[in-house]
């Protein structure tokens, strides 16, 4: 990965290669009273990671941003946005 800063916005992205593990639903076994029960299949795949993000850095300790994460796989490709808030050391050395 790697990032860019422009005064107070700090643009990341990163990417990678990794397992993908999960369950698929096949079939319905039968209905239950509110929830159906579903026959399922395991998989194991490879999938490609991939976050960028936007933050805006008030402070050289803090970061508000907003986050994208999308895993590229043969099984099922998803995304997920999130709202973030960090606190550490953001900028090294800042000039105000």
């Amino acid at each position: 990965g790697s990032y860019v800063t422009q005064g107070s916005l700090r643009f990341d992205y990163q990417g990678g290669v990794g397992i993908v593990r999960g369950r698929r639903r096949t079939t319905i076994e039968s209905s239950g009273f509110l929830v159906p029960n579903y026959h399922s299949k395991e998989f194991e795949t490879i999938g490609i990671p991939v976050r960028v993000s936007i933050k805006y850095v008030p402070f050289n300790f803090m970061s508000i941003g907003f986050d994208m994460i999308v895993n590229v796989n043969p099984e099922k490709t998803f995304a997920a946005p999130m709202a973030t808030l960090n606190f550490g050391r953001i900028i090294k050395n800042r000039d105000y």
